[in-house]
């Protein structure tokens, strides 16, 4: 068992710009390793510091931090990074992915919750509820990933005197 976990842990594996479904089907996992070690490097290291989704990290830096992270996923060591780069490198991965978390097919059902939000604020209950079902098409892997996210999000907005990330900026 542990000559095979070494063997996966060296695995070559391609992360960004890749399915999905299919990247958590080839490495076992239900959150991609990526998103799990950035946004734990996150809450551990950086979630007092200014700017923390805002400020980029150098875009060499980020190349290879995600060369890293291809080249033997459990391998990468983010001690002596910036917290900065490894949100930068956490954004890229999310805008890389050729479906986004949410579904680009559950886009007009969102706009159009959204928008009647906005025309009637009255009306959270059977907005959230509107939200609940949509969410509940998703398939599990990417409810459990846009959770985790979300709640770490979450996290960095409780902090936002420190780290002056509101939740109106983290939406963005």
């Amino acid at each position: 068992k542990q000559w095979y976990q070494r063997r996966v842990r060296a695995q070559k594996v391609v992360i960004f710009g890749e399915d999905f479904s299919a990247h958590l089907c080839a490495t076992h996992c239900s959150i991609p390793h990526v998103v799990v070690k950035c946004i734990n490097y996150i809450e551990e290291c950086g979630m007092h510091i200014k700017g923390i989704y805002r400020v980029a990290g150098a875009k060499s830096k980020m190349q290879s931090l995600c060369r890293s992270f291809e080249n033997g996923l459990n391998l990468v060591d983010l001690s002596d990074k910036s917290p900065h780069l490894v949100s930068s490198v956490l954004k890229l991965y999310l805008r890389q992915l050729p479906e986004p978390l949410l579904m680009h097919a559950n886009y007009p059902d969102l706009i159009e919750v959204a928008l009647r939000h906005q025309d009637n604020p009255e009306g959270r209950e059977d907005h959230l509820s509107q939200l609940r079902e949509i969410l509940l098409r998703l398939p599990k892997a990417n409810r459990y990933t846009l959770r985790f996210i979300i709640d770490h999000l979450h996290r960095v907005s409780e902090n936002e005197e420190q780290n002056q990330m509101r939740s109106l900026n983290l939406g963005i």
